[in-house]
């Protein structure tokens, strides 16, 4: 209904919100509400099942995080030159399981795709505005389609993508789709 319960950490204490009357959630209002909170928490501890994935340790949570925000810059400039949110993925990894990772994809008709767009570039300068380290330079293949990847701490993306062209009697034409394919992992 109208209200919010968050807890940040399994020991904190939980906060309340009235979306009704504070939709920003800028107000706790647990200690006005007591058994709003008594009725939330037995609520919160009866839907959890114990899992070996979680909780996740606090190294281990972090460096999810920095491998989620390798993909949110990604998204974020997508998102800036497109007007689109791409498709993505995360696979927090856990016991026996690799290291976290993410991926983001985009596919668009070349119709589909504002004229000019380049999506790879958006995202490369995203990833130098934001401090990281190139460590595969933009490669062309010459056929509109282009590979780099970026580091930064112990997290790193690689990036593929373009507009595929051939040359047809002299003249060059895009065929196939807009297209940019990322992973972004930990590493050691």
């Amino acid at each position: 209904g109208r209200w919010k319960a968050v807890r940040s950490d399994m020991q904190a204490p939980l906060e309340l919100y009235d979306l009704a009357a504070d939709p920003t959630e800028s107000t706790d209002v647990a200690s006005s509400h007591p058994d709003i909170v008594e009725r939330l928490l037995a609520e919160l501890d009866s839907a959890r099942t114990p899992s070996a994935f979680f909780p996740l340790d606090r190294t281990k949570a972090a460096r999810l995080g920095r491998v989620r925000r390798g993909c949110g810059l990604v998204s974020a400039s997508i998102r800036d030159v497109l007007g689109i949110a791409p498709e993505t993925g995360v696979d927090p990894g856990g016991p026996g399981a690799p290291d976290p990772m993410c991926t983001v994809a985009l596919r668009l008709g070349t119709t589909d795709a504002p004229a000019g767009a380049e999506p790879a570039q958006a995202v490369r300068g995203a990833f130098e505005a934001a401090g990281w380290v190139e460590d595969l330079v933009a490669a062309a293949d010459g056929a509109g389609t282009t590979a780099f990847a970026f580091s930064k701490d112990d997290v790193r993306c690689a990036v593929s993508g373009g507009r595929p062209a051939s040359l047809v009697d002299g003249e060059i034409s895009e065929d196939g789709s807009v297209y940019l394919e990322a992973g972004c992992s930990a590493s050691d």
